[in-house]
């Protein structure tokens, strides 16, 4: 096999530009109206409700993996000298973790920003 080489513009998994804007702190792709099955869900409030609660189940999933990486640390399984390295990770993730939630349930709570 060879050396992966960057893609090529035809292979680019950027989005369109007219769906980003970019800030200081992150970049925002811009929403599009939602649909569940054949119903789709006009009210922008509630579309962001929507994305929101989506968005805030997703990132919440992820603790269930910060948690078995960091049980890690207590496994018999694992080397000695390599519980230290799950032991700080996985402190360090826990942190990252509340933090990507709290800033979920911040931006959850902002009034409309539109």
């Amino acid at each position: 096999m060879g050396v992966p080489t960057p893609n090529t513009s035809s292979e680019s998994s950027t989005p369109p530009p007219g769906n980003l804007a970019y800030t200081d702190r992150c970049v925002r792709i811009k929403s599009s109206s939602v649909t569940v099955g054949g119903f789709d869900i006009d009210d922008p409030r509630m579309q962001r409700a929507f994305q929101n609660q989506l968005i805030r189940h997703e990132v919440m999933k992820v603790g269930d993996l910060v948690e078995k990486y960091a049980a890690l640390a207590a496994d018999d399984k694992v080397q000695d000298s390599d519980k230290i390295l799950f032991s700080t990770l996985g402190t360090w993730l826990r942190a990252d973790l509340a933090k990507a939630i709290a800033a979920v349930a911040d931006v959850s709570n902002r009034p409309d920003d539109n």
